[in-house]
């Protein structure tokens, strides 16, 4: 049972000590003297930024509360102003690609995007061999042969 207890332990550790790596790269980019010809305040939202990546790329939180929280310490630390942190999320593009991945996600896990294929392979699987299912009447045209 102790095994049990410190194996299940050693992943969370693992979790916080990539979040302080986190906390760490933004704590001395923000402290690192600014370089000539740029902004204080641009500094301060590139410290965040990098560290937001960091934070991306060590994933000791999933990737929302990771964006969330390095948005939220730009508003927090006065680099921007709560419009300008949410600009982003007012883009349709944004909110298209958000919504594609939640239904890829729910496809995934729910078992839907298999039975669906399942479907279209019992629909079309008596076709001639070629295991083509065309995607409009016009490309049908050029893939059979009739």
């Amino acid at each position: 049972r102790k095994e049990e207890e410190m194996s299940a332990s050693e992943p969370q550790r693992n979790r916080v000590a990539r979040g302080l790596v986190t906390v760490l790269v933004a704590v001395v980019t923000r402290l690192l003297p600014t370089p000539a010809g740029i902004e204080l305040k641009a500094w301060h939202l590139f410290a965040i930024l990098f560290a937001t990546i960091i934070g991306l790329v060590l994933q000791p939180l999933p990737m929302g509360p990771m964006v969330f929280i390095g948005s939220t310490t730009a508003v927090l630390t006065d680099t921007l102003s709560i419009g300008d942190a949410l600009n982003g999320f007012m883009n349709g593009t944004v909110w298209l690609i958000v919504v594609a991945f939640l239904f890829a996600r729910a496809l995934s896990k729910t078992g839907l995007g298999r039975r669906i294929a399942y479907f279209f392979i019992r629909a079309f699987g008596h076709s001639k061999g070629r295991g083509e299912v065309p995607a409009t009447p016009h490309s049908r045209g050029s893939y059979c042969e009739e």
